[in-house]
């Protein structure tokens, strides 16, 4: 891989906060044949006769000890761990060596090599004090359980093609969110424009299908075009209703228009279970440190939320191992004290890879009154160098202030073929409603998270309000 893909790949993760995999087989018994040992993502080579593996547990010596864990030989405190002898050696179980010192170990089944993280030791000299004020923005509407609405307009306008060929399309719309540190209610009205689209599918000529009349493919193609048209029509005004609750790890939605295109059932809600889909994921800990990151009465250390991020990679392959490794220096070199720079009131990092004719960057402002961040800027900039003049293909920008109104637009551009522009506008406002939450008890739900990790999904049917 890359430079600039690995670089590329670690901004998209971090930008997403997070980062899952499925999760591997980590191994008990490492085989002897390893002599090669990935520590933090790292290869470290140790002399071939400094490790053993002796009735199906794996032993190493002092002098190999001090170079996986970057120890002083000399004080090295092995007398509470196992060891064997062998050649006249001492040798020591590595796995209690890892655990002493606060490192995962793991195993690459294909590479046949063992793997040690401590992702504490990768961060110890890292701190995010500066990210961590720009979490605090809004704190005031949900502190001491208080709540605020969302009110925003968006639309999207996107063409394809080019000249008379051309294809338009887009959708305008609003939405009102009522949210607290873990709640939120939310109602979207969207208004679609796929005419463009809809001419393209009812000129299309009809192709018979082998061993059918070229008058019954027609009826059926026909048919076909009729059905799509329907549903276009029935989505052209589209409201969907939202309801939150990271407490309870719900996240539901509801949709008659779509219900309709779709052969669903009207007046049910779909819901994901967010614990299920994180615990299947093995990142568990990752939405406990989301919930801490959202909640309002709970401290907030950026730190630890990168920490879970990293460590949601399984540790079962050196790929995961290096993933783990561009995950923690990403953040570091995004978000870390260290990375930005205070300049006329106003924390800046930028963040660019360059190569090949493709420069990316990634820009945080963070305007601040003296220790109080009172704002948050992200610019993210994707551009064509090569030539005498460098094309921007995309630009995407989101601006918060202080009491979390926030303007977003989204370009992207790559002439003749796509041109798309979306902006959303939102104001907030502090209000004595409370959201419901996903308190679905009283309507009709399916739990479509059962399908996405592999058991049937099931209709829980009205229950009576208590």
């Amino acid at each position: 891989m890359t430079k600039f893909k690995k670089k590329f790949m670690g901004i998209l993760l971090s930008t997403m906060l997070v980062a899952t995999s499925i999760t591997g087989v980590y191994a008990e018994n490492l085989p002897v044949e390893t002599k090669a040992i990935s520590v933090n993502g790292q290869e470290v080579t140790i002399p071939e006769d400094s490790i053993e593996v002796l009735g199906g547990t794996t032993y190493v010596l002092p002098q190999a000890v001090a170079t996986l864990f970057s120890k002083d030989e000399a004080k090295l405190n092995l007398v509470t761990i196992p060891c064997v002898k062998s050649n006249n050696q001492n040798y020591y179980n590595l796995r209690e060596i890892a655990n002493l010192y606060g490192y995962e170990i793991g195993f690459d089944a294909t590479q046949n090599q063992i793997l040690l993280f401590n992702v504490d030791k990768l961060l110890e000299n890292v701190e995010f004090s500066i990210f961590n004020k720009a979490m605090l923005l809004g704190q005031d509407y949900i502190k001491d359980g208080g709540s605020y609405q969302t009110d925003g307009v968006f639309g999207l306008e996107a063409t394809v093609g080019k000249d008379e060929e051309a294809i338009k399309f887009g959708f305008t719309g609003d939405m009102t969110s009522l949210s607290n540190a873990v709640k939120s209610d939310s109602v979207i009205n969207v208004k679609l424009n796929l005419e463009d689209v809809l001419k393209l599918l009812l000129t299309q000529a009809p192709v018979p299908e082998e061993n059918a009349t070229e008058t019954t493919a027609t009826t059926e193609t026909n048919e076909e075009m009729q059905k799509i048209k329907e549903a276009i029509d029935l989505l052209k005004n589209t409201k969907i209703e939202m309801r939150t609750d990271l407490e309870k790890g719900i996240i539901a939605f509801k949709s008659n228009e779509l219900a309709k295109v779709l052969d669903g059932q009207p007046d049910t809600w779909y819901a994901l279970d967010l614990n299920s889909l994180f615990t299947v994921a093995g990142t568990e800990n990752l939405y406990s440190e989301m919930l801490k990151m959202y909640g309002s009465n709970q401290s907030i250390d950026f730190k630890d939320i990168v920490k879970s991020i990293v460590t949601s990679v399984p540790l079962d392959s050196t790929v995961n191992a290096e993933t783990r490794l561009l995950l923690a220096n990403t953040y570091s070199e995004l978000l870390s004290d260290s990375s930005f720079v205070d300049q006329y009131g106003k924390y800046t990092s930028e963040y660019v890879v360059e190569e090949s004719g493709i420069k990316m960057t990634m820009t945080f402002v963070m305007p601040h009154t003296g220790d109080k961040i009172t704002g948050l800027d992200l610019v993210f900039k994707f551009e064509l160098t090569e030539g005498d003049t460098p094309s921007e293909v995309m630009n995407f920008t989101i601006s918060q202030d202080k009491d979390l109104n926030t303007k977003s637009v989204l370009t992207v551009d790559i002439p003749e073929i796509l041109n798309v522009k979306f902006n959303y506008d939102a104001k907030v406002t502090k209000t004595d409603k409370q959201p419901a939450g996903a308190a679905l008890g009283v309507e009709n739900v399916i739990m479509i998270t059962d399908e996405l990790i592999g058991t049937t999904a099931a209709v829980v049917p009205a229950v009576p309000a208590a």
